[in-house]
């Protein structure tokens, strides 16, 4: 199974909000040594990889966003403040919404938190 086919599957998602607060601080080699002493070592990797992308979208962010991330992703990634004031535009229209290149769905997010109809694709 892929690591991101593992991460949303139940047992990753349990495995990932499972870990202690905390662990995302430690050194990558620390991080490693402590994942593989519970894990396989493709899921301790798919593991530190989401904690160290949560620390860095915290930081960025404010907040984790609770997402599965990529780092690609993570940095091409609208801010939630920007994303907002787009949506706010959008829901004037009334109209729903598709987003051709959604990316991790920043934008996406904030517009169906207004209650409009969105789709996403990414490719």
């Amino acid at each position: 199974m892929g690591r991101a086919r593992w991460l949303v599957s139940d047992a990753g998602g349990a495995a990932l909000a499972g870990l202690p607060a905390g662990l995302s601080g430690l050194a990558p080699h620390k991080l490693a040594d402590r994942l593989r002493a519970r894990f396989a070592p493709a899921e301790a990797s798919a593991l530190a990889e989401q904690l160290t992308l949560r620390a860095k979208a915290a930081t960025r962010f404010g907040n984790d966003l609770g997402m599965l991330y990529t780092a690609p992703g993570l940095e091409m990634m609208t801010h939630p403040v920007v994303a907002s004031r787009r949506a706010t535009r959008l829901a004037r229209l009334g109209l729903p919404v598709a987003d051709l290149t959604c990316g991790l769905g920043g934008d996406l997010r904030a517009i169906a938190a207004l209650g409009l109809d969105t789709v996403g694709l990414e490719r």
